[in-house]
């Protein structure tokens, strides 16, 4: 943390202040300290939470979403695309949403959110991208580790379901995924705190 004056905070030297903004992120460990009842931050605030990370993490829950984003190198159409603006598509079912827009010039970013699957009779949910998303294990150690997916199979699935829609209205998403490299794709699920 750094003050409005730029003295990293947490450095050892006091500074009393009557506010804090905690922009740190949806894995907040501001929000730690204030959930926590925590009146004075010190030096050790930090260092005594042995995994800051998880602890922030802790008041996150999962929303039952996928997100899949990339930008790529490539101009919308003009003749067909407002400068400017963001195209969205969203399936009558609410459970994909699809998003595409500039990027910067000459760039563009495509998003995609997808809803788990939850089968009505069971009521067992069944997350898209079971095995190649971007999931928690843990290694011998039992530390906290982050699966990397497979990048080729989540663009062939997630093209794979938007084709399933049958309708012409994600076709321009479609069409941009299309061209981007796999590489330059992001998974991550979708938390809330």
């Amino acid at each position: 943390l750094t003050t409005q004056e730029g003295d990293t905070f947490l450095s050892g030297a006091c500074k009393q202040s009557s506010l804090i903004v905690g922009a740190d992120g949806a894995a907040s460990i501001c929000r730690h300290w204030v959930q926590s009842g925590q009146k004075q931050i010190t030096n050790t605030s930090s260092s005594a939470d042995t995994d800051t990370d998880t602890i922030a993490s802790s008041y996150l829950t999962d929303t039952g979403r996928v997100n899949i984003k990339a930008v790529i190198r490539h101009s919308l159409d003009p003749d067909i695309f407002k400068a400017g603006y963001t195209y969205a598509y969203f399936a009558a079912n609410g459970r994909i949403g699809c998003f595409a827009g500039p990027a910067g010039e000459g760039h563009t970013y495509w998003a995609i959110s997808i809803a788990d699957e939850k089968n009505e009779d069971t009521g067992e949910t069944h997350p898209f991208l079971d095995d190649s998303d971007d999931s928690d294990d843990n290694d011998d150690n039992n530390n906290k580790t982050t699966t990397t997916p497979d990048l080729d199979a989540v663009k062939a699935t997630l093209l794979s379901e938007l084709s399933s829609l049958n309708t012409d209205d994600c076709k321009f998403v479609m069409d941009i995924i299309e061209k981007t490299d796999p590489d330059s794709i992001f998974v991550t699920r979708s938390r809330e705190a």
